[in-house]
């Protein structure tokens, strides 16, 4: 037996402690603290154990591997090490701590559900997470993608009247870490010169800020790249492929035909990780176009496999009539997985290492907002250009109490999945929208483990 990830200790003994612990949330406003103190006790060895709740296990006919997303830890067992850790054959005291220690066995009467409910409470209650803004520059499009769920919305640019009261709003947010902005659209490169001001302003009022954006990629030029950039403090970009060549040109549909080349796009990613900054690559796959959604990763390995600066996201459209049923999802994965040279190149991998979640994305976050191009505030970019769903405006501030500083609740389904440490409830707005709202690493990591037993 031996570890693939090594387990966090220190989540371990969390959970163990508010699982037991009875107290008032308000005895723990200086977390750090309170983790130190967690974390100078021992694991020790208890008279009776059952599997952790959280332990996810694929096999094959050689060994097993056991992966646990609330400790962070995956193992390797062999056929007889597994009849150990099932409880069918003895165990030595070596191999009983092995298992104690990465979080795989747990006290008989520990209730981990309440104490990692308990510990997300607390965080959410009392940790201080940076601001983060989506930022419409425009919701002008120049490309024309069927699944884009800003459809119906006005296409206009945000008012150049409103950017003094925008950056008013930014800089009486708790900045005490710097802004987070995303900017987003439609094309968000089609109003650069909003980003310009926004930036120069933001820089000019003091405040600490970093950027990251959502984009096609299509406007990208040197130019921009190096006279620009750097003003807007930006770190990383989304760009979106949904297939090979012919594939993106038919879904993208641009009205610029000329940028909006798949090769164009691959020379501007090349691009923007040449200049430092780091570009995610989100696939989208419908059922439509699994097959050269693989092909589209192969052809990605070939051009980036050694650019560190490039990245992968596979995700899957879900709410149309063309979405990949549930149940074959974990197979799709595995199939782009297994011929990549280097599957540590799908972000999502990498998130085997994230501590558990007390939110599950932006909707549920406090301190986090989307804004759209006439200044409405919202809890989500999903919910851009649809006034109804606004919490306020960037001229009058929000127009009540943020309800999310109070702790969100995990659906009973959620609550039960192994899961649920990873993606905490999963997209809100898929659910309201009656989609899967599970994040991709609820399909992405079986399908890793596969690719590892393979090997």
């Amino acid at each position: 037996m031996y570890n693939i990830v090594s387990p966090d200790e220190n989540l371990i003994k969390r959970i163990a402690f508010f699982a037991k612990d009875e107290s008032d949330f308000c005895e723990y406003k200086n977390t750090r603290n309170l983790f130190q103190k967690i974390a100078e006790q021992e694991i020790s060895l208890a008279d009776f154990y059952k599997q952790s709740e959280y332990n996810y296990c694929e096999k094959s006919v050689k060994r097993c591997l056991i992966y646990n997303p609330l400790y962070n830890t995956m193992v390797s067992l062999t056929p007889e090490e597994y009849q150990q850790y099932i409880g069918k054959i003895g165990v030595d005291e070596s191999g009983e701590r092995f298992f104690v220690q990465n979080g795989l066995w747990v006290e008989d009467s520990l209730d981990e559900k309440k104490g990692y409910n308990r510990m997300a409470k607390m965080l959410h209650l009392y940790s201080s997470p940076e601001p983060t803004l989506i930022l419409a520059t425009t919701q002008k499009c120049n490309a024309h993608c069927a699944y884009c769920y800003e459809k119906g919305v006005e296409h206009k640019d945000f008012p150049a009247d409103k950017i003094d009261k925008l950056v008013q709003f930014i800089s009486h947010l708790d900045w005490h870490k710097a802004v987070h902005i995303t900017w987003f659209g439609g094309e968000p490169l089609m109003n650069v010169p909003f980003i310009d001001e926004v930036a120069q302003k933001l820089g000019e009022a003091g405040v600490p800020f970093y950027s990251s954006m959502i984009s096609n990629a299509s406007l990208v030029t040197e130019k921009l790249v190096q006279e620009h950039f750097a003003m807007w403090r930006m770190k990383h970009i989304q760009i979106t492929l949904d297939g090979t060549k012919d594939e993106y040109e038919r879904i993208k549909a641009y009205s610029d035909k000329e940028n909006g080349k798949f090769e164009n796009i691959i020379d501007n990613i090349g691009l923007i990780a040449r200049h430092g900054t780091s570009v995610d690559i989100r696939v989208n796959i419908d059922s439509n176009n699994i097959d050269d959604t693989v092909k589209l990763f192969h052809q990605m390995e070939d051009i980036f496999l050694n650019n560190d600066k490039v990245r992968y996201y596979p995700a899957f459209i879900n709410g149309s009539a063309c979405d990949v049923p549930v149940e074959m999802r974990v197979d799709v994965l595995y199939d782009i997985l297994k011929q990549m040279q280097n599957p540590a190149k799908i972000m999502s991998v990498n998130r085997l290492y994230n501590p558990p979640l007390n939110a599950s994305c932006h909707r549920a976050q406090p301190n986090a907002f989307a804004i759209d191009a006439d200044g409405n505030i919202y809890k989500c970019e999903h919910d851009i250009g649809r006034c109804n769903n606004r919490l306020g405006d960037v001229e009058q501030g929000l127009y009540g109490e943020d309800s999310r500083k109070n702790p969100p609740r995990l659906r009973k389904e959620c609550e039960d999945c192994v899961f649920s440490p990873k993606c905490y409830g999963g997209c809100e707005s898929n659910y309201l929208k009656s989609a899967d709202p599970c994040m991709v690493d609820r399909y992405i990591i079986p399908a890793y483990m596969r690719v590892i037993l393979d090997k």
